[in-house]
């Protein structure tokens, strides 16, 4: 069991209330608050304290806190006056929730990591660790990075400096949370800021000097999704639009027009995508100068969309866009003008129902 701490009580510049209507942690992306999607994954987790540290402001006007404790009724919800002085010290006001000899998580409020959480921690705990970090490939200055020796583990942390292609991504793990509590105070007391800011990340380096062991464990970019900016809330809404879709597609049955014959994919014949004798219906590709004999049908209605191309149907020119009805016992023919692909239907799909005078 570990505890939990998620610091959301950051600045919101980036985002134009007069534009989402609320604060950043409330703003909807399908349907639910980021609040939501953020939680949704630390869950997983299974903390045994949870601990958000959050501005007075959101829970005075939009009842932030209430809204947590509807997703997690036994959470502890530490309210800041204004911004602190950086994650760290948010962090820290929860130093209270903290046992020293307990492991710790800490997760930037701002972010989800799509997969991987659980598995990250595991690794940790697994390999002793007194410390670990989640990973993604990057060298851009936005991100924190540590470097690494031979043996994969941290020798130095920086905020907003690459000093490797290992980007942090906002997920710490600490097998005693003293070893948090004790780095970040000597980071603090050496005014090791930057941009006036203490971040959780530099205080590796005062665990590093303390000769702990701390690792990392990897997880793609394309598994981080930082909702810091309104661009990155939109990214990771682009991401689960196209995961929906890329799901709803493998639930489906799926056929290809290359496995089917004549161009035909529904009806009462074999391949079909579609076993049924209410209709047939098939995309059909001539070359210019390909001929289809005049013939007609007893039973079934024929409609023929042309999908591109020109052609000819009883002596009259047909072009991409027209849909041609041809009624039971009415003859036509069919001659491709130019190459042409034709969607048709048949209502009914009746078996042997085509004849030539």
């Amino acid at each position: 069991m570990l505890n939990l701490v998620v610091p959301m009580a950051g600045s919101q510049t980036a985002f134009n209330e007069s534009r989402y209507g609320y604060s950043k942690n409330l703003i909807e992306v399908q349907g639910k608050p980021l609040i939501e999607h953020i939680y949704g994954k630390l869950r997983t987790l299974a903390p045994k304290r949870v601990t958000f540290i959050v501005g007075r402001d959101e829970c005075t006007r939009f009842h932030l806190d209430d809204v947590i404790r509807l997703l997690e009724p036994e959470a502890h919800v530490v309210v800041t006056d204004g911004e602190t002085g950086g994650a760290a010290c948010s962090a820290l006001l929860a130093i209270d929730r903290i046992p020293r000899d307990e492991p710790l998580v800490i997760a930037n409020g701002d972010q989800v990591i799509h997969r991987g959480l659980q598995e990250a921690i595991h690794s940790f705990q697994f390999s002793d660790l007194d410390g670990g970090v989640v990973v993604f490939p990057s060298i851009h200055p936005r991100w924190s990075y540590v470097r690494l020796d031979k043996n994969g583990l941290v020798t130095e942390a920086a905020e907003k400096r690459p000093i490797s292609r290992h980007a942090t991504a906002g997920v710490y793990y600490y097998r005693r949370g003293g070893d948090f509590i004790d780095a970040a105070m000597d980071m603090i007391r050496k005014d090791a800021a930057v941009n006036g800011q203490f971040y959780i990340c530099p205080a590796f380096n005062e665990m590093v000097l303390a000769n702990r062991r701390i690792g990392v464990f990897n997880i793609d970019r394309d598994l981080y999704f930082s909702l810091s900016t309104p661009n990155g809330v939109g990214g990771y809404e682009r991401f689960l639009f196209a995961s929906q879709a890329r799901e709803h597609r493998r639930t489906m049955k799926v056929g290809h027009l290359r496995d089917m014959q004549g161009g035909w994919y529904v009806g009462n014949f074999a391949p079909s995508v579609l076993q049924t004798e209410a209709c047939e219906v098939g995309l059909k590709t001539y070359r210019a100068g390909e001929v289809s004999p005049r013939h007609y049908h007893k039973l079934a209605t024929e409609t023929t969309l042309i999908v591109s191309g020109q052609a000819e149907m009883n002596g009259v020119l047909y072009e991409a866009g027209d849909i041609i009805v041809v009624e039971p016992e009415e003859r036509s023919d069919f001659k491709a003008i130019t190459d042409v692909v034709v969607a048709v239907v048949k209502i009914p799909g009746a078996q042997s129902d085509k004849y030539t005078d």
